[in-house]
């Protein structure tokens, strides 16, 4: 059977139950991913596949990644004139071990 590919931050799917343990790369990923939307680190989100922990373990493909970079376009402003509202996190844990259920809010 192959994994699915579903998740807010990390994806993939393991074919484990909410009982097993969180798998490192999906904990890893979704801390990385927390500390850089805190820091508005927007070269390290632009350029994940690179920085981040396990980008293709948790993301095979990016058409899942890509969303973020529409919120934080809502949430952070125009270039250059960033709104400074606090972002949030007002979701976090995994389901089924390895899906981020991880919420962002900005603002």
């Amino acid at each position: 059977m192959n994994p699915a590919n579903e998740g807010p931050l990390s994806r993939r799917a393991l074919l484990g139950g909410e009982a097993d343990p969180t798998p490192s790369w999906a904990s890893e990923l979704d801390a990385w991913c927390a500390a850089a939307l805190a820091a508005r680190d927007l070269d390290a989100l632009l350029d994940w596949t690179r920085k981040a922990p396990a980008p293709r373990v948790a993301h095979p493909t990016a058409e899942h990644w890509i969303p973020i970079y529409v919120a934080l376009g809502a949430g952070l402003g125009p270039v250059g004139r960033e709104t400074g509202d606090a972002v949030r996190f007002p979701v976090t844990g995994f389901e089924g071990s390895s899906i981020s259920r991880r919420c962002v809010q900005i603002g």
